[in-house]
């Protein structure tokens, strides 16, 4: 194989990884400070970043309703932002990202990990 060929092999699989992992930037370190926060789906279609309008959004992407009031919050999980309901859906966010009672904490195991969906 020339080395023309394996050097666009290369850079052809180097793109499909680029684009197969989550772009979420900035914000990858706040997922962490929300309850099952690599775990959301929106609409049956996982949802990498939750604070953004657009699922892969990156930093570049303009928040959406969550992401505005977990700013807004300090980015941190508060009782507050745990009981609103930042899309208007009739389930708080709590109620939605498996912490029902607004008692998580970072680093422990949210009440629930299963149909977790879009705040």
């Amino acid at each position: 194989m020339s080395w023309v060929l394996t050097a666009a092999l290369a850079v052809a699989c180097s793109v499909a990884l680029v684009r197969s992992t989550p772009a979420v930037g900035p914000d990858d370190a706040h997922l962490a400070k929300i309850p099952n926060g690599r775990h959301v789906f929106a609409s049956g279609h996982f949802w990498p970043n939750p604070f953004r309008v657009t699922p892969r959004g990156s930093s570049l992407a303009a928040l959406n309703g969550f992401g505005s009031a977990f700013a807004a919050a300090g980015h941190t999980w508060t009782a507050a932002l745990c009981n609103a309901d930042t899309d208007a859906d009739g389930f708080t966010n709590g109620e939605e990202l498996g912490d029902p009672g607004c008692t998580w904490t970072p680093g422990s195991a949210p009440s629930r990990t299963t149909d977790i969906s879009h705040p």
